[in-house]
């Protein structure tokens, strides 16, 4: 099951979707026979097969297996422990893909709290947020607030990956994206 997993991952970054779907469907059914229907892994896996869904456009289906994963985790964490973060962040980027700005906001600025109060606001996974908070403020023209977060986002990632890593790229796009807009 793993092995199907992981070969869903690399056929996902290789941007092959629909044999990573295959893969994925197939490591998820299983993982549910070796483990059991509500096991945490298995709320990991629908992750991974929302961001194929992702990917793919289909939206739909990806909130449909985000929404299983969260459910599954749900059923052993209370909606605030740290361990939901992630799976909050993808549900406010699936937001963000759709053009529901508004309720991504939401999402966002919900799991800032925790994520400030589980992992500290210095923490690098603190900034990769702010980061995805940044693009989704320039996609609503909001430049200043952007970069406000995307700067501290870069000061963070180059002080940990170093400025010519290649993890930093995402953040200064965004940078440049507000800059044109500002005519900067």
């Amino acid at each position: 099951a793993m092995c199907l997993i992981d070969l869903a991952t690399l056929y996902k970054n290789q941007n092959k979707l629909l044999d990573a779907e295959k893969m994925c469907k197939l490591g998820l059914k299983l993982q549910k026979k070796a483990l059991y229907e509500k096991h945490p892994y298995v709320a990991y896996t629908f992750r991974t097969l929302g961001s194929i869904y992702q990917e793919q456009g289909k939206y739909d289906k990806a909130k449909s297996a985000l929404d299983e994963a969260m459910a599954i985790m749900l059923d052993s964490h209370t909606e605030n422990d740290k361990v939901l973060v992630p799976f909050w962040v993808d549900i406010a980027g699936l937001l963000v893909a759709k053009r529901d700005f508004k309720e991504a906001e939401s999402y966002y600025h919900r799991v800032m709290t925790l994520i400030n109060s589980s992992y500290g606001p210095d923490h690098l996974y603190t900034a990769n947020v702010l980061g995805s908070v940044a693009r989704l403020y320039t996609l609503q023209g909001r430049y200043d607030e952007a970069e406000e977060l995307i700067d501290r986002t870069i000061v963070k990632q180059e002080s940990i990956y170093g400025p010519e890593h290649h993890l930093v790229a995402p953040s200064w796009l965004t940078k440049a994206r507000i800059c044109h807009a500002k005519r900067n």
